[in-house]
Order: structure tokens, then C-alpha cells, then sequence
């Protein structure tokens, strides 16, 4: 996901620039509060479930810290 803001509000797109700030109203809305007034951001969006759990594939996904395992 990219997070757009070049002085006006934030807007949000995907890998293969769709616009999907109309979606995800609550990212764009807090984004626009930032006191930076233009920024690019790059990074993963993770849906989670009402409980607040991530989905098992984006679980296994995540890369493992040395020494430790996931619970």
C-alpha cells in the first residue's frame, strides 16, 4: 500500500495503483491529520477479524525472530 499526501488529503493506493482511500475512509481520514503536509508512505495493510486476529496466511508470513517461535 502506498499512502500519497501532497498538501491536500492523503489518499491510498495499491501495489498496482488502485485508489482505494474511498475503502479505508478511517486510514485516509487520520492520515490527513498529520502535521506533515507531504510524505510518502510505504507498507502493508493486514485486515483483521472482529476478535483482532490476523488471517493464518499473513501469520505465517511474518518472518520469525532467532530463537524464538510463534505461539
Amino acid at each position: 500500500m502506498l499512502a500519497i499526501r501532497d498538501g491536500g488529503a492523503a489518499r491510498l493506493f495499491t501495489r498496482n495503483c488502485y485508489d482505494i482511500g474511498q475503502r479505508h475512509k478511517h486510514i485516509t481520514k487520520r492520515l490527513t491529520e498529520l502535521l506533515a503536509e507531504r510524505f510518502v508512505l510505504e507498507g502493508e495493510l493486514v485486515v483483521r477479524d472482529a476478535a483482532a486476529n490476523e488471517p493464518p496466511e499473513v501469520i505465517a508470513s511474518k518472518p520469525k525472530a532467532r530463537g524464538l517461535t510463534a505461539s
